[in-house]
């Protein structure tokens, strides 16, 4: 196959990451920009460090031939999230386990109906939608 170098866009805001390269798939024709992975361009992994980012996800995907998370994780991202003040509160929301570990790595998936929930009753949270 084919290699081609295609702008690699964000996929959490849709900014320029710089080229990537891609094999072009026979009888498809490749896009000049694509979003190649769920890797955060610089000004959102920055935003996504100001707190507890909550990315909304759900087990399938919500269009054709999206790819899951990976490395193990069977989540399909919208591209919505929310970033929540460092003390906020999550053990209501999430049980004691499943909250210590979302604030040890900064970060979880939720549910849409979670985190439409959620956007609707944060104070101080930054929701996108993106």
């Amino acid at each position: 196959m084919k290699k081609k170098k295609v702008e690699s866009l964000c996929f959490w805001c849709g900014s320029e990451m710089g080229f990537a390269e891609r094999e072009e798939e026979e009888g498809k024709i490749t896009p000049e920009r694509a979003i190649v992975s769920y890797f955060p361009c610089r000004a959102c992994g920055d935003k996504f460090k100001g707190g507890i980012t909550l990315f909304e996800a759900q087990e399938t995907p919500f269009y054709e031939d999206q790819p899951s998370v990976g490395n193990g994780v069977d989540l399909f991202p919208s591209g919505r999230w929310i970033t929540l003040p460092q003390d906020t509160t999550l053990q209501g929301a999430f049980g004691g386990k499943a909250t210590e570990e979302i604030r040890i790595a900064g970060m979880g998936f939720i549910s849409p109906v979670a985190f439409s929930a959620l956007c609707e009753n944060s104070s101080g949270g930054r929701p996108t939608n993106h």
